[in-house]
């Protein structure tokens, strides 16, 4: 983040004990009770295998954290393809 123009804030958050989610898909053996949240990014678009080795990370039994993703575009072979033949 530094190489970019402008201000930088960071801040650490902590859930409230009402906020904490119950149907969470970390691991319910995590020794901490309330997990991290990390948002992920993709610019440009991510297929689905990424969204999967995301979700299986936090499923991992010493995990405790929690991926929300956000993305422009989901890419599947067919979306890459017509966006190849687009640069013609």
């Amino acid at each position: 983040m530094g190489i970019l123009p402008g201000p930088t804030l960071d801040q650490l958050q902590t859930l409230q004990p009402r906020m904490v989610r119950r149907n969470s898909i970390s691991s319910e053996n995590s020794s901490v009770d309330n997990p991290k949240i990390v948002l992920v990014f993709f610019i440009g678009g991510c297929t689905s295998h990424e969204v999967s080795a995301l979700r299986s990370i936090s499923q991992q039994e010493d995990s405790n954290v929690e991926f929300v993703i956000l993305t422009t575009k989901l890419i599947n072979g067919n979306t890459f393809i017509e966006s190849i033949l687009e640069l013609d």
